[in-house]
């Protein structure tokens, strides 16, 4: 039985109060404390998720659900995944063109990553988030949407609201191509497992690629990161851009339909 829709007016709730309570607290958590800052604050998204969940008097163990997926499952995952990242990929080389200061909130971003050491970044950045963010957004917050029939309304609607959730308008689209893609992982397999796992791989690439190349430049934690991507054009032109763009395109498209057909099969 489907649940009321109170239920989505009430999420609606809980990702707003807490938006505002991880701009001002969580903000300053991280402003003095740095990457336990974030720690703290992935703490503080779980216990949201968890008490949004028992005030919405929604089931914990459907909330929550983790399951043994089968083989085809995690296929098909993988390929949404991969299907996602080169999406993500597209849009990114779409705006270093467009929007050619964004590298700069990537050095600030690469900047707090290595600050205080790889193993916090890996705790903060990798496992708590794909833990924390996936209860709250995959968990709560999507069997909030369950009122809803339609399975592509939901997964936009969580990818905008995954979007919104990072504060960051230059890796918005980003973001939410991520959140469409791991909601619809989680609604194809009705397990939160699955986009934990992913979310967590997801974030653990990007750390060891900020420690690589961090390393390269020579910069050790606690420095200001001044770039994190050399011999890259400060402006690249649209030319130069498009043979990679139409690439990852490509491939985007062919995973997702792999990916699709995958899931199709899998559920008969």
């Amino acid at each position: 039985m489907k649940k009321p829709l109170h239920t989505i007016a009430f999420a609606s709730l809980s990702f707003v109060a807490g938006m505002l309570l991880l701009l001002s607290v969580g903000g300053l958590l991280q402003q003095r404390l740095g990457m336990m800052g974030m720690i703290l604050t992935q703490l503080m998204i779980l216990t949201i998720a968890l008490v949004s969940t028992r005030l919405s008097h929604l089931s914990f163990k459907q909330v929550f659900r983790v399951r043994r997926s089968t083989r085809s499952e995690w296929l098909g995952s993988l390929l949404v995944y991969l299907c996602a990242s080169f999406a993500a990929s597209t849009v990114s080389y779409l705006l270093m063109v467009l929007l050619p200061d964004m590298e700069k909130t990537g050095e600030y971003i690469g900047g707090f990553i290595v600050a205080d050491g790889f193993a916090l970044a890996l705790i903060g950045v990798a496992v708590l988030p794909g833990i924390c963010e996936e209860a709250w957004h995959r968990g709560y917050l999507l069997s909030s949407l369950d009122p809803l029939r339609s399975v592509a309304v939901r997964v936009i609607v969580m990818g905008l609201v995954f979007g919104l959730f990072h504060f960051d308008s230059a890796r918005f689209l980003q973001t939410m191509i991520l959140g469409c893609a791991l909601s619809f992982m989680r609604v194809k397999t009705d397990n939160l497992l699955v986009p934990v796992v992913f979310h967590l791989l997801n974030n653990l690439v990007a750390v060891c690629v900020v420690f690589a190349a961090a390393s390269l430049t020579g910069l050790l934690p606690g420095q200001e990161v001044t770039t994190l991507l050399e011999g890259v054009p400060e402006q690249p032109s649209l030319v130069s851009i498009l043979p990679f763009a139409l690439s990852t395109a490509f491939l985007s498209v062919l995973f997702g339909a792999l990916g699709r057909y995958v899931f199709r099969r899998a559920q008969g």
